[in-house]
């Protein structure tokens, strides 16, 4: 390992150790070893052992304020050039009085991601900003609103780069029988680099040759969606919830942009439209244990995408995928002297994934097993 990576751990190890001293200074340390049965999400199939390093600090100069500071550095073992370092910062402020009806929340964050010298091309700099509001008028129901900005650039390329805003409006309704119903819905618009559809012919190979800015036009997409959920309690020790979300574009004319076989690094992996399910189980039947399990399908239809080694502009076509998921996660919580907490934890996922593009049509199985240090 790199001189400079085992710098960055010292420095999150610092960072925990000296904060121990400051009363209104709370802190994390993880440690997380795993196995991935397909790292790229894909049909290549190709699997991967990591280790995963984190420190979150939070400060309270005021009981109002929150500043946080975060770090995490990945080790992938055969694939070590997507090994990463991602850290960053941000603030929170809740301006109300904790009794308020109305109670109002402003957050800005800052987060900088750099790969190893074979994906420096994903190098990436996101900041985003949120407001939002929470009414309590009533015991039985509450309502919230807000709008979160965001904007992601790339250091080496400013064909990924994104803009975006979204606007969202929920309403949380306690019904008899300690049932829950809760429905949000928002609307958001993201700018984008689009390839310009004039252009005929070869297009250059994205990985290799360097791309002229001539080549994009700007385009934005917008997105509408609506969240209904249920959730209440099974017995005294479990508790259950289902939710439904819809999402879908507004636009029928979108552009076509470069893709990336590999969905953790991918820009666009998380702009869809379509339908999912989810379920989550949360009990406490094991003694001193919390057990999560959750469910999930998902249908989704991403933007018209040139994959590697397509260089003709017709072949791009939009991808739909339809995925089922599985977890199992279960967490043994200790309190120990000084007012420590320590948290070991094991993961299990399950992935079944079928594609309209045959390079996505992939099974994965994945396992983690973590240790946390919080004060």
């Amino acid at each position: 390992m790199p001189l400079s990576e085992y710098l960055r751990m010292a420095i999150m190890m610092l960072i925990f150790i000296t904060s121990a001293a400051h009363a209104q200074v709370a802190h994390e340390f993880g440690i997380t070893s795993g196995y991935m049965e397909n790292l790229t999400k894909d049909s290549s199939g190709t699997d991967d052992r990591y280790y995963t390093f984190s420190e979150k600090v939070r400060y309270h100069p005021f009981s109002r304020v929150e500043i946080s500071l975060t770090g995490q550095y990945t080790q992938y073992d055969s694939l070590a050039g997507l090994s990463c370092f991602l850290g960053g910062g941000g603030c929170t402020i809740i301006p109300t009085d904790e009794d308020a009806d109305i109670s109002l929340y402003i957050s800005g964050n800052m987060t900088t991601q750099r790969y190893r010298e074979a994906y420096k091309g994903f190098n990436n700099n996101n900041a985003d900003v949120a407001i939002g509001m929470q009414s309590t008028f009533s015991d039985a129901v509450r309502h919230r609103a807000g709008v979160l900005l965001k904007s992601v650039s790339y250091l080496d390329s400013k064909r990924f780069d994104q803009k975006s805003y979204e606007i969202y409006l929920g309403v949380n309704i306690v019904a008899p029988w300690e049932n829950s119903f809760d429905v949000e819905v928002g609307h958001g618009n993201l700018e984008y680099n689009s390839i310009r559809e004039e252009i005929f012919g070869v297009l250059p190979d994205p990985g290799e040759d360097e791309l002229s800015d001539t080549m994009f036009i700007k385009r934005n997409v917008n997105s509408f969606y609506i969240s209904p959920r249920f959730s209440r309690p099974l017995g005294s020790k479990t508790g259950i919830n289902i939710t439904f979300t819809r999402r879908y574009f507004g636009d029928t004319d979108i552009g076509y942009i470069f893709g990336s076989s590999n969905e953790n690094l991918s820009p666009w992996a998380s702009l869809w439209e379509g339908n999912a399910v989810t379920s989550t189980i949360k009990s406490f039947l094991i003694p001193a244990c919390i057990d999560t399990a959750g469910v999930g399908y998902w249908e989704k239809r991403y933007l018209k995408t040139l994959e590697k080694d397509q260089y003709y502009l017709n072949l791009a076509e939009s991808r739909v995928d339809y995925q089922s998921r599985f977890f199992l996660k279960v967490q043994r919580p200790f309190a120990m002297r000084g007012g420590y907490f320590i948290e070991p934890s094991v993961y299990m996922e399950y992935t079944d994934n079928t594609s309209s593009k045959s390079l996505y049509t992939y099974s994965d199985w994945s396992l983690a097993l973590a240790f946390i240090v919080r004060k």
